[in-house]
């Protein structure tokens, strides 16, 4: 063997590639010494599991073990191998055919929440998804707390609190989606730059043509009791939510699921929603949008024909 100088000044040891086998043969038979029976049955597992890796020849448990879960309901057979396949048809039979429910919980007045709505939620989730396929439910309220009494204080003061009761109203007005979360959406992108609430209100009402008895019917809302029992259940709706509280707005629900970890997916619903529909009809926007394609930009597939 020869010096040489290494990295940083230090000394290292070149060995000849011939002297290589040998040595690696004296660093298992001293480990072997040292340790016995423990590093001989660990040795052993590791060849095992080599030559299975070599010959292609790994098990079934071994295939389901580290399959995602969000993959376990993908394929029938790979469902009934690695014994999932009864819970798989359970959630195939209790969705099938039924829209996928998006949960916001949101506060007016959140920079985040109005992005999401207006940049998420309303362009990309309602425009291509209709109520067939998607359910969308709104909550405002967010981070608000309520007092034993029933007076309730907002993140972004008493605006908030007025436009979440609004709103509120709003939603119980036009209970369509296909009204109700434009028009938040239209009231959310006006705030979002500055625009004064009453001149949003009536932007947004003559864009959208909303009539006078709805108008007169939010109206009627605010000036009653109703507004504030929209807003008590906005926050039993917000401080029930299974399993995880949220930390956080805007915060979305998945089939009524509140996950704490499931919250960086809030930027890719449309995606959610074309994987987990199940049902006869097939939905246009994953049909012609080809969502992985164009998220990955391939312009040109080669098919197996």
């Amino acid at each position: 063997r020869r010096r040489e100088r290494g990295k940083g000044g230090l000394d290292s040891v070149s060995v000849s590639a011939t002297m290589r086998p040998f040595l690696l043969l004296t660093l298992v038979s001293l480990s072997l010494s040292v340790s016995g029976d423990e590093n001989s049955d660990r040795l052993n597992e590791y060849l095992s599991l080599r030559d299975r890796v070599k010959s292609k020849r790994v098990s079934s448990n071994d295939d389901c073990s580290i399959l995602p879960p969000s993959l376990w309901c993908t394929s029938d057979t790979l469902a009934k191998k690695c014994g999932f396949y009864d819970q798989c048809q359970k959630f195939s039979k209790s969705t099938y055919n039924q829209p996928v429910l998006i949960t916001l919980l949101y506060e007016s007045l959140c920079p985040g929440c109005q992005k999401f709505i207006t940049e998420e939620l309303y362009p990309k989730v309602l425009k291509n998804f209709g109520a067939e396929f998607v359910k969308i439910e709104l909550v405002p309220y967010g981070n608000a707390k309520i007092s034993p009494e029933g007076e309730i204080t907002c993140q972004h003061g008493e605006d908030e609190c007025s436009i979440n009761k609004f709103e509120s109203c709003l939603i119980a007005a036009l209970p369509d989606q296909n009204k109700h979360v434009p028009a938040i959406h239209c009231i959310e992108a006006q705030l979002k730059v500055k625009v004064d609430f009453n001149d949003a209100i009536q932007k947004c009402f003559e864009t959208l043509q909303i009539g006078m008895d709805i108008q007169t019917m939010i109206q009627s809302c605010m000036v009653t009791r109703e507004s504030a029992r929209l807003q008590q259940a906005a926050a039993e709706r917000t401080n029930n939510v299974y399993p995880d509280k949220h930390d956080h707005v805007p915060w979305v629900l998945f089939n009524n699921a509140s996950l704490a970890d499931a919250q960086f997916l809030i930027g890719d619903i449309p995606q959610l929603i074309c994987s987990w529909w199940r049902g006869d009809k097939k939905i246009p926007y994953c049909e012609v949008e080809k969502v992985n394609a164009r998220r990955f930009k391939i312009d040109r597939v080669c098919k197996n024909n």
